[in-house]
């Protein structure tokens, strides 16, 4: 029986990916804010590593939310939610 597309799979790695990003963030600002804090001169720079490690994040979500939006599971046989059409028979 497959998952009716107004119910989509469980969003569950989504919501984590988009938990993990947020706390990634999180990090990064508050390192950098107490680091302005201990030194009024510091200037604020987030580095590559740091933009890469979100972007990583949000390359998750898309790829989960691809996968939640585009495949459907029947009895454990992954099915790809896509309109197929048949082919018009030349008479």
């Amino acid at each position: 029986m497959f998952i009716k597309k107004d119910k989509p799979l469980s969003n569950d790695c989504v919501n984590k990916v988009i938990k993990q990003k947020n706390e990634a963030f999180s990090e990064i600002v508050e390192r950098e804010l107490s680091q302005e804090k201990r030194d009024p001169n510091y200037e604020v720079a987030y580095t590559l590593k740091d933009l890469n490690r979100v972007k990583d994040h949000l390359n998750l979500i898309k790829h989960y939310v691809w996968i939640r939006d585009n495949i459907l599971v029947d009895n454990g046989r992954t099915v790809f939610n896509k309109l197929t059409r048949s082919k018009p028979k030349n008479n």
